[in-house]
C-alpha cells in the first residue's frame, strides 16, 4: 500500500461514506440472523417525522393583519439591534498576542575580535531556541573564512579567531544585555 493509498483511506468523505454504509450492513445483517427489524423501524420513524412536517406545511393559518405589518418591523429592528452589537464589540475587541516573536530571532550577525561571525537559531523539543551554524566571515570582503584564511584576500586571521562556544557564549550574552536594556 502506497502513500496515497492511505491518505485516500484516511479522507473523511470516504471514513464518512464507509461508516454509513457499514452501518447499514451490520443493521441488516442483525436483521436477517437474529430477526429483528430494526432498518424497518428507523425507516418507519424517518417516514412519520417527514410527514409530520410535510402536515405542518400543508397546515393553514389565520393571521391578523396587524401581525403581518408588525412582524417584517420587528425583524428588521432585531437586525439592526444585532448587528450594531456586533459592531461595536468588534471596536473594543483586543485581540491577545499568542507567543509573539522574539526580537532577538533578528539579532543574526555580530563582529566579534575583529572577524564576522554569522549564525542561526534553531528551536529544540522544549521550545527554546539554540544558537547552531555558526560560520566566521572576513570583515574585509565577507567571504567565508576557510582553515583561518580567506580565500579571496589571503588574509590570515588565525589570532582573532575564537572557538564556537566562546562565540555562542558572547552571543547569549549580547542577547541578555539588549533584553534588558529594552525592558
Amino acid at each position: 500500500m502506497n502513500k496515497n493509498d492511505k491518505s485516500l483511506l484516511l479522507n473523511p468523505w470516504i471514513i464518512a461514506t464507509g461508516s454509513g454504509i457499514l452501518v447499514i450492513l451490520v443493521m441488516r445483517l442483525l436483521d436477517f440472523f437474529i430477526g429483528t427489524k430494526i432498518l424497518q423501524s428507523f425507516w418507519n420513524i424517518l417516514k412519520s417525522l417527514f410527514l409530520g412536517i410535510v402536515d405542518f406545511f400543508l397546515l393553514k393559518f389565520e393571521v391578523s393583519l396587524w401581525f403581518l405589518i408588525v412582524l417584517p418591523l420587528i425583524v428588521v429592528g432585531l437586525i439592526i439591534f444585532v448587528l450594531w452589537i456586533i459592531l461595536t464589540s468588534k471596536n473594543n475587541d483586543v485581540t491577545p498576542v499568542i507567543n509573539p516573536r522574539p526580537l532577538f530571532l533578528d539579532y543574526t550577525e555580530e563582529n566579534f575580535g575583529g572577524i564576522l561571525y554569522c549564525w542561526e537559531y534553531i528551536k529544540d523539543f522544549t521550545d527554546k531556541y539554540e544558537i547552531r551554524n555558526i560560520a566566521k566571515y572576513c570583515p574585509k570582503c565577507r567571504c567565508l573564512i576557510v582553515d583561518n584564511k580567506c580565500p579571496v584576500c589571503n588574509t590570515y586571521l588565525q589570532h582573532y579567531v575564537k572557538s564556537n562556544q566562546e562565540i555562542a557564549a558572547l552571543i547569549k550574552h549580547r542577547i541578555d544585555t539588549r533584553i534588558m536594556k529594552q525592558n
